[in-house]
């Protein structure tokens, strides 16, 4: 086989690997949730320049007051943060675009250059647009991604309920 069908068998067992692993570790560990306070105390210790990282996700809908809680803190990252992590000897796993996902602890993962639209600061953190987060969730597509599309459609509109 060549080299380039034997990295890409590769590259597709790792993903499978990681949807396997991440689908056990939701169903067999307790479920640890974060609010706002606790969020940002996690990314006030996160030791690397935050013009290198954004929050993305859960985490994002969380600071923009969306959601109360989240599970765990997703950040999207530049290559050049990537390439730290890498020499710092954090494991990743290349996805099918090419770019890496880092574990960075038990509840921070660290995804290399996801990211649509711009990153924007809220309480002095750099965070997703509402814009490219729906683009995100959007791409996502899971069940739980849906209903979060409805609340930041619902805070564009000035449709949402108030809390």
């Amino acid at each position: 086989m060549s080299g380039f069908i034997i990295r890409l068998m590769r590259t597709q067992h790792i993903a499978k690997t990681a949807m396997r692993i991440s689908r056990t570790s939701v169903h067999s560990q307790e479920k640890n949730v974060m609010n706002k306070e606790e969020i940002e105390e996690k990314l006030k210790r996160f030791p690397y320049c935050n013009n290198n990282y954004w929050l993305i996700t859960g985490g994002a809908m969380v600071l923009y007051g969306l959601r109360e809680e989240t599970e765990d803190i997703d950040i999207g990252c530049t290559s050049e943060l990537a390439n730290e992590l890498e020499i710092k000897g954090y494991l990743f796993q290349v996805m099918s675009d090419g770019n890496r996902w880092f574990k960075l602890s038990k509840d921070i993962e660290a995804f290399e250059n996801w990211l649509y639209d711009t990153v924007v600061t809220i309480d002095g953190f750099p965070v997703i647009s509402l814009q490219g987060l729906r683009e995100m969730k959007q791409r996502l597509g899971r069940e739980k991604d849906l209903r979060d599309i409805k609340l930041i459609d619902d805070y564009l509109t000035g449709t949402a309920s108030e809390r």
